[in-house]
């Protein structure tokens, strides 16, 4: 506690000029500025037939969503090197949350029809971080996520397994694919 108190900043963090300078930041995402598009395995790469509505979010750059109970917001980034991890940071405004979905693979969904996800993270708090560390000893981490178990460096050896990405067969790289999912009741 301090006194006298100081008046309250901004929660919302500042936007660098690297951010701003990029014509495809985007810094402020509603549902409907995005779309599930279903992504098959085309000679061992996953495309999506259609035009993906997926935005693409970026390192450092901070963004807002809208989001209602029930609504989806999809979005991906990309992890270039295998020795990058990766730490997801928010600060959800008005008792609202979000569970946020991910997967390598597809763009992750959870509706009444079906479901489609490797992981999820069930915020602790209204303003938390998650950090996915890179285990090194057994790589059993979500860099190492396949299909089907793990893929690469921790695939069983009776079940072998390239992870996807640019750069390496042993760990995943490139875009990893998130859904923002609507679930508090303060909406």
């Amino acid at each position: 506690v301090e006194c006298p108190a100081k008046e309250p900043g901004s929660a919302r963090a500042p936007v660098s000029a690297n951010c701003t300078s990029n014509p495809d930041y985007v810094g402020y995402i509603t549902p409907n500025m995005t779309a599930r598009t279903p992504l098959y395995e085309v000679n061992g790469s996953y495309v999506a037939l259609e035009p993906e509505k997926v935005i693409e979010v970026f390192s450092g750059c901070p963004f807002e969503i809208e989001l209602r109970r029930g609504e989806n917001i999809y979005f991906k980034f990309n992890r270039p090197s295998v020795e990058d991890e990766v730490l997801l940071t928010w600060d959800f405004h008005g008792g609202k949350r979000a569970i946020i979905f991910y997967s390598w693979h597809a763009v992750p969904y959870l509706e009444p029809g079906g479901q489609s996800y490797e992981g999820y993270v069930w915020q602790g708090g209204l303003a938390d971080e998650k950090k996915w560390p890179r285990d090194v000893n057994t790589f059993m981490d979500v860099y190492h996520t396949g299909v089907t178990g793990y893929c690469g460096a921790a695939a069983p050896p009776d079940r072998p397994q390239d992870c996807i990405g640019p750069d390496s067969p042993e760990e995943n790289t490139g875009f990893w694919y998130m859904t923002a999912h609507g679930y508090s009741d303060f909406f």
